[in-house]
């Protein structure tokens, strides 16, 4: 009797196992990223960051609707929300992410694993920089094949006739395949069919990104070759922005253009325009701050904010700088100062305040630098402890919107506090931005404009990224600095002078003064 209740028992334990695998398997095959935490738990350990739930969503859906668009702007700067245009069945996605944000372990590993575990995709093709490239993800796949116990459990060992390092072949009938970019695709079937899935990973290599050479022969290769392989292939490309004409940026030009159809393109930076994190819950502000000090503001741009500046982009070059850059004891005394002042738009948005000194010979010493997200109260404060250091003969404020009233609210602050600020607020007017920035080039290059060896990295990564850098605040205060220089050329001066006696000429002004 007891071996009946066990079997019994076994049975229905039995059963009930089968009828959780079956429910484990099904919501597998509709939710990538039940995939990855209950399969690949190693490398997804946590849930999906919000904006790669919305990437995931466009890879799925092989679309882009409104609703997603209107989901992925909070995540992208406005001046790349031209590439979100709402569109179905989609040829391709582009996907520009951040380095170190796990987009090869996504894209290259674990999403093609689940479109052949769950019979989406029959013919698989990645294609990295090179074949060594391709192959690693290829192998990392073909490992979890043949060693991950939770995948052999639910799906059984799929290891088919063919099983090598470039290619898989599954015994569900599906494939996996490895090339590295620019390889000849002549025959690249598997059966009778043609690859249904592309799954394109920063296809240009490091040291052939500066070659214009290189960037238009991948960039043929891949209209050519590669968007021919089959009428019904999507193509999922991931990459960094390596260079502003490297072929994923040239992509993101025809669909600017209107020129390229059925693709979408998400830009990211490491910031979300709102200036927190893009993945909060792996790269904090205070880790990426780090990064960047490290690496230095030009490899992290490129790498980790996707702005990435040329030479010939570059408005102002490190090496003006450097040739006119001063130390504290070569500042010249009996200056005349000056400040600009960039004020926050925004609750995000810094408040920028540059401070300037000129000499007899019209050279310009850049004394002291400071931005930061603050409030009017520290704005006044900031202006006020600047002013009594420095006796600024104006204060240029730049003119837009409301400024010019938060500019008279600065000025009454101080004067509760018996510090006259002499603001002059100054219009933009139909000046851009990178003409006034583009205006200081000269003077830099020619060392008319000189600057402090230390205490001011930000204004210097500033320059030296504009115009695509974070943050450009300290550039502008600076421009606004200089424009007001040339206001004051009629402004009276105090000029200390030696006692002498009297002239005829001053004892008949002190006679009109009283």
């Amino acid at each position: 009797m007891s071996r009946v209740v066990d079997s019994l028992v076994g049975k229905t334990e039995d059963i009930k196992l089968e009828r959780e695998r079956a429910r484990r398997i099904e919501r597998a095959g509709k939710d990538f990223g039940f995939f990855c935490r209950t399969y690949l738990s190693d490398y997804f350990y946590t849930a999906p960051a919000e904006y790669q739930r919305n990437l995931y969503e466009v890879a799925d859906t092989r679309s882009l609707s409104q609703s997603l668009v209107d989901r992925i702007k909070p995540f992208v700067r406005e001046k790349y929300w031209s590439l979100l245009r709402p569109t179905e069945h989609l040829a391709g996605a582009l996907f520009i992410e951040p380095r170190e944000h796990g987009k090869t372990v996504r894209w290259s590993f674990a999403y093609p694993l689940w479109q052949v575990l769950t019979g989406r995709s029959r013919y698989v093709l990645l294609i990295g920089a090179s074949q060594t490239a391709a192959q690693e993800n290829l192998i990392n796949i073909r490992t979890e094949l043949e060693e991950n116990e939770q995948i052999l459990a639910d799906f059984g060992d799929l290891r088919g006739d063919r099983w090598s390092d470039a290619r898989i072949e599954l015994a569900n009938g599906s494939c996996i395949q490895a090339k590295g970019s620019g390889a000849s695709m002549r025959g690249t079937r598997f059966r009778q069919y043609r690859p249904d899935l592309i799954i394109l990973d920063d296809i240009l290599k490091d040291d052939a990104v500066e070659s214009p050479t290189t960037r238009s022969k991948i960039h043929r290769w891949l209209k050519r070759v590669v968007f021919n392989l089959g009428k019904t292939a999507f193509i999922v490309w991931v990459n960094t922005i390596f260079h502003s004409d490297d072929p994923a940026s040239r992509l993101l030009h025809e669909l600017e253009e209107g020129t390229l159809k059925r693709w979408a393109a998400v830009r990211l930076s490491v910031f979300k325009p709102d200036g927190t994190p893009l993945w909060p819950e792996n790269w904090s502000a205070e880790l990426l701050e780090e990064k960047r000090q490290t690496l230095g503001s030009d490899v992290f741009s490129t790498e980790y904010e996707n702005e990435p500046l040329s030479d010939e982009e570059r408005i102002i070059k490190h090496e003006w700088i450097q040739a006119h850059i001063y130390v504290p004891a070569e500042l010249p005394a009996g200056l005349r100062y000056f400040a600009g002042v960039d004020p926050a738009a925004g609750k995000h948005d810094h408040t920028a305040i540059v401070s300037v000194g000129v000499d007899r010979a019209g050279i310009i010493w850049e004394v002291d630098s400071w931005a930061a997200t603050c409030s009017e109260d520290e704005t006044v404060t900031q202006l006020i402890t600047k002013h009594k250091r420095f006796k600024y003969a104006l204060i240029a404020w730049e003119e837009v919107s409301f400024t010019n009233i938060y500019a008279r609210y600065v000025m009454r602050m101080a004067a509760a506090e018996n510090v006259y600020l002499p603001i002059k607020t100054v219009k933009a007017g139909t000046e851009s931005k990178v003409l006034r920035v583009r205006s200081l080039s000269p003077l830099i290059e020619n060392g008319l404009i000189r600057l402090r060896d230390r205490g001011n990295r930000e204004l210097i990564e500033e320059l030296t990224s504009f115009p695509k850098g974070r943050f450009d605040d300290l550039p502008d205060a600076l421009a606004y600095a200089v424009h007001i220089i040339t206001r004051a050329a009629d402004t009276p001066q105090v000029v200390p002078i030696r006692r002498m006696a009297p002239t005829i000429a001053q004892q008949t002004l002190r006679g009109y003064k009283r």
